[in-house]
Order: structure tokens, then sequence, then C-alpha cells
């Protein structure tokens, strides 16, 4: 788990890293592409329900930050166990959370895009869109778990592996379900959301399956929750705290720039 410190090994374990991070902002470019050819209204309402979408999985986002932080001093230590014990809180969080954002999804969203969208158009398709895109929010949290973890261990190449997968899968799907390629039916905007979630779904399968055949990693002990405290979801709660409220507020504005945009 010790590196050497060169700038070569530097770049080797931050470009993996780098193409992990923006994996999901080509996902949602990939969206608006495509969604460009179909409507005003589907462009505008992918926008919309897309950042908001994104900004629930920056607040996840924050607690797999947090817990790389920890996950990070114990492969400092050398101490290889307790990475995993950290990480089984991180995913018990994330998936905690995951239910709680895909019920605001499913029940809240709807009411708040009816509340502060004008066009009756772009709040249904907005609508339409979340309610499929947010069955996706628990495999993107799990990948977010998964790349704290072996960014802390410094094998950072499966994330870039992964980023790959969520990308390129979503591409094919995207274009295939948005306007009825190879045996689809044609779907829309509709067509996106679900693109976007079974993709998230793969790339998150890829891990889990890449980490379970992984043999070096079954020394980390993961998905065993032999020691649960609470106060290592307090520490990682705690040291998470600033950097969610950051991500709120950051990607919070962006969601309030295409309302505001949505209404002029």
């Amino acid at each position: 788990m010790k590196v050497e410190v060169t700038y070569s090994n530097i770049w080797k374990i931050s470009y993996p890293i780098m193409l992990g991070g923006i994996a999901q902002t080509i996902l949602h470019l990939t969206d608006t592409m495509f969604l460009a050819r179909v409507g005003e209204v589907e462009l505008g309402a992918g926008a919309v329900a897309g950042v908001f979408y994104f900004v629930l999985v920056m607040l996840g986002m924050a607690i797999a930050i947090g817990s790389q932080i920890l996950m990070s001093r114990k492969a400092g230590e050398g101490n290889k166990k307790e990475i995993g014990y950290l990480f089984d809180h991180c995913i018990l969080i994330l998936w905690g959370m995951g239910i709680v954002l895909f019920l605001i999804m499913q029940f809240g969203a709807p009411a708040l895009f009816r509340l502060v969208l004008q066009s009756d158009e772009v709040k249904q398709a907005s609508i339409d869109f979340i309610k499929y895109r947010s069955f996706g929010i628990l495999f993107i949290l799990t990948t977010h778990a998964f790349r704290s973890f072996y960014t802390s261990v410094s094998q950072t190449r499966i994330i870039s592996y992964s980023a790959i997968v969520l990308t390129g899968s979503n591409v094919v799907l995207a274009y295939a379900m948005i306007f009825g390629k190879l045996g689809f039916v044609e779907q829309g905007i509709i067509g996106a959301g679900k693109a976007s979630a079974i993709s998230e779904a793969i790339a998150a399968v890829y891990l889990i399956i890449y980490t379970v055949l992984k043999s070096d990693i079954r020394e980390f002990a993961l998905f065993k929750f032999a020691k649960l405290s609470t106060k290592n979801f307090k520490n990682i709660i705690s040291i998470s705290s600033p950097v969610f409220l950051q991500n709120l507020l950051s990607m919070g504005a962006w969601f309030l720039f295409f309302v505001f945009i949505e209404r002029i």
C-alpha cells in the first residue's frame, strides 16, 4: 500500500482518479447531446433533472471522500483489516443515504419540479426522467465507495476501467433507448433515464465482481461487517460534513441556475 513518492507514481495514481471524476459529467453530457436531437422540451428537462440528480450524487460523494481520508490513514499504518472495517461503515452509510435519496427523487422531486418550473411540458418531462434515473442512485453511491477504497490503497487503475465501463455502456444504451435503435423501442427522455441508471448498475456490478475475484483484496475483509461501531460512523460523518456542505452549495447553485434559465 505504500508507494514511493515520484512524479511517475503520482501521475499513475492520479490519472485514473481524474477519469473517474469526470465519468458522471460525461454521462450527463451524453444525455444532453442525445436529448438535444429529440426536442427542446426534452433538452431542458434533461438539464434540470440531470443536475438535480448530480446534486444528490455529490452529497454521497462527500461521504466517500470522508471515508477515503480515514482509510488512507489506516493504509499508511499498514492496517488492512481496519481499512475493511471503515469501508463497511462507508458502504452502510451510503446505502442508507441512497434509500433516502431514492425516495426524495420518487416523491419529493415531482413536487419540487411542479413548484419551480414554469413550462408544464418541461415539468412532466423532468418528472419522467427523474423517476427512472433515480434507480441508479444506490449503484453510483456503491461505485463511489469502491473508488474511495481503491484510492486509499493506491490501486486506482480499476477506477479508470470502471469509468470506461460506465460511460461506454451509457453511450450505447442511451443511443438505443432514446432513439429506438438496436432492437429497443423509442423512449425519448424516459430512455435516457433508464439508460443512465442501467449503466451505473453495470459499473457497480463490474467493481463488485473485480473485487471479489482479486485475491489480494481479500486481506482487507470487505463486506464482513464484523466490527461496526458508532465511533466509526461518527468519524466518517464528522469528516465528511464540510465537504457535504460545500457540494450542496456549489452544485445546488447550478440547479438554481438551470431553473432560472428555464423560467426566462
